[in-house]
């Protein structure tokens, strides 16, 4: 690890003439003799020198986990020109339009930046998740109207990789499922119609023809018409973690992945470039997707942990709520979208993934992912079943790896989402005044639940602060399910709400 990169780029940038008086007049030279650069970066060289796969996982995993927790100073390239000497911003400001300022920054700001590290939004050390008082604020439309803003609520990280996992495999059975249908399409010279189904949801109907540009895809719901299952954001936008990261990176942080914008390019005027290298990139990905899946209450006091881990005893009558508000839940009709578990045939994750459409063929700015080291031949990998790292405990004298998905008797991942990977449309009430990168404003992508007792408030926007309040605002797709919920006795609602708050998130860090 090294920060060599970012202080060489650092002398370079500061002479760049377009950036704007504020920022030019600060001497970074002068502060470099001061103060050091906080990053510790990756190189991707580095990671791929090492020939044991368990310990090139095990090094990039340590790296994201440095990258995740710092605070990225002015040498680092921490924050943007946001115009009167500012480096950060509450709020977008596509008013500040002068010469190197917010609104010329590239590629276009969403928010922010809003802060110096990943982990001053999703703060709970524990979870991972943050407050309503950490919303992120955006303006899609960069039209500077206040009623143009949207709200994102920070959400928990946890059990990243293994949901990749299950979107990657999704999409390969939706688009093998259309290429058949298109083969037949060609063979009888006659469109095609067939259902689009993968691991028990169902994406509509695809109408197929020989000629792609004929095909009908106004049936197919809950997805584009590319039939890529994207797992991430709270509008379902992003395929991989890699992407992910490369987004909150630049809007939340306002330090730049070069594989987005260029190598020595300062594409938020702020004296630095090459702020995040394309090993960063990597480590963070590999630590994000081998965080530990969530757990429950009865699965800790069935392994005797909750005492260990802070937790109030599980009594009888609790343990017994959980079981007829699991019940409920079902009977109401919720799992018809929180879909209790989701099966996953292959439980190794790679970096760059297998599946061509959950990995870049070219990066965002140009850069060829192959040539920067980043080759789907050559991955980092491991095992969320077996090799997770963190929540590791000793139970009877024998290790539990809790933070590992669990296997059925074929060896197949079970994953415990309570979600489907799906769009819906909720209805009115989470309607937001504008449309977010291609989606309607009342469309959202299920959220998954496992966890949920440790993650409120509760919504894209943490509008909900208790658990009853985010059912009750469900509506459209969900709307019967909240009436159902609705139309229980109290009890049984107690039961439901208990059943949730069952669902929680725990991270215990190895030594």
């Amino acid at each position: 690890m090294s920060s060599k990169n970012t202080i060489v780029c650092l002398a370079a940038a500061a002479a760049i003439p377009w950036i704007s008086p504020s920022f030019a007049e600060q001497d970074l030279g002068l502060i470099g003799q001061l103060h050091e650069p906080l990053a510790e970066h990756c190189e991707q060289e580095e990671i791929n020198a090492i020939a044991d796969a368990n310990e090139r996982f095990k090094f990039s995993f340590e790296c994201g986990r440095r990258l995740f927790d710092t605070r990225f100073n002015a040498l680092d390239g921490g924050g943007g020109n946001v115009g009167d000497g500012g480096r950060y911003s509450g709020v977008p400001r596509a008013d500040l339009d002068g010469p190197g300022e917010w609104a010329n920054h590239f590629p276009a700001r969403r928010s922010g930046p809003d802060g110096e590290a990943c982990s001053i939004c999703h703060i709970d050390p524990l979870t991972g998740s943050g407050a309503a008082a950490l919303n992120i604020i955006l303006d899609p439309l960069s039209s500077g109207e206040l009623g143009q803003f949207i709200q994102r609520n920070t959400t928990s990280m946890l059990g990243a990789g293994p949901i990749q996992l299950l979107a990657e495999e999704m999409t390969a059975r939706l688009q093998a499922t259309r290429d058949r249908a298109r083969a037949t399409a060609c063979a009888t010279q006659q469109p095609q119609s067939t259902p689009l189904t993968a691991k028990r949801v169902s994406f509509g109907i695809a109408v197929v023809a020989c000629n792609p540009d004929q095909d009908d895809n106004s049936q197919i719901t809950g997805i584009e018409s590319d039939l890529i299952v994207r797992p991430f954001g709270w509008k379902g936008v992003q395929s991989n973690l890699r992407a992910f990261n490369r987004g909150a990176g630049h809007n939340d942080i306002g330090v730049q992945a070069e594989e987005l914008v260029g190598e020595g390019v300062d594409g938020d005027f702020d004296g630095v470039a090459n702020e995040l290298l394309v090993g960063d990139m990597t480590g963070l990905s590999i630590y994000l997707a081998s965080q530990p899946r969530p757990v429950t209450r009865l699965e800790l006091a069935n392994l005797g942990l909750l005492e260990e881990l802070g937790q109030e005893p599980l009594l009888r009558p609790e343990r017994r709520s959980i079981i007829r508000g699991r019940s409920a839940f079902n009977d109401i009709g919720c799992t018809a979208c929180h879909k209790p578990a989701l099966r996953l045939n292959n439980t190794v994750y790679s970096e760059p993934s297998a599946n061509v459409a959950h990995r870049d063929e070219i990066f965002p700015s140009g850069l060829d992912p192959v040539g920067a080291g980043v080759n789907p031949l050559s991955p980092v990998s491991f095992d969320v079943a077996k090799d997770v790292i963190d929540n590791q405990f000793v139970v009877n004298g024998r290790t539990v790896g809790l933070g590992n998905i669990e296997t059925n008797n074929r060896g197949r991942g079970v994953v415990r989402l309570y979600g489907d990977l799906k769009r819906h449309d909720m209805g009115p009430e989470l309607a937001e005044p504008v449309d977010d990168l291609g989606v309607e404003g009342s469309v959202w992508l299920t959220k998954e639940l496992w966890g949920i007792g440790s993650t409120g408030p509760y919504l894209h926007d943490g509008r909900a602060t208790t658990l009853s309040e985010a059912i009750v605002a469900h509506g459209g797709e969900g709307e019967d399910s909240r009436n159902n919920f609705a139309s229980l006795p109290v009890e049984s609602q107690t039961d439901v709400i208990t059943f949730l708050n069952n669902l929680l998130l725990v991270r215990v860090e190895a030594d």
